[in-house]
């Protein structure tokens, strides 16, 4: 990895290290989110892609002004009766359409012989 030192995010980082010596969480993570993503697209691995995640998300909540301990909310779904969880129809059940389509197939295989 290169660092270029006149990079508008180098020079952020720079300028936030500076601004609080002791240094932030916030400021630590993008720098190791900087470090691995370079990795990531040189074609590298990350140590722990948990923690890279993790870091990930914290800051794509941040970005997108979503407060870190935003719970995530239940939805209810209800299907038809004749759908499993998929949407699909329940294959224990006999459609009408279905019938037709094997009556053809049927009579088709007959008039092979």
């Amino acid at each position: 990895m290169e660092v270029n030192p006149a990079h508008p995010i180098i020079k952020e980082l720079l300028d936030r290290i500076k601004d609080n010596s002791s240094g932030d969480k916030e400021t630590e993570d993008m720098a190791k989110m900087l470090a691995e993503t370079a990795l990531i697209n040189s074609g590298y691995s990350v140590a722990s892609p948990s923690e890279f995640s993790k870091r990930f998300y914290k800051l794509f909540y941040g970005a997108m002004g979503i407060p870190k301990d935003s719970p995530i909310e239940d939805i209810e779904i209800t299907l038809d009766e004749d759908e499993d969880e998929d949407g699909k129809k329940k294959k224990d059940e006999f459609d009408e359409d279905d019938k037709d389509d094997e009556d053809e197939e049927d009579k088709k295989s007959k008039d092979e012989l």
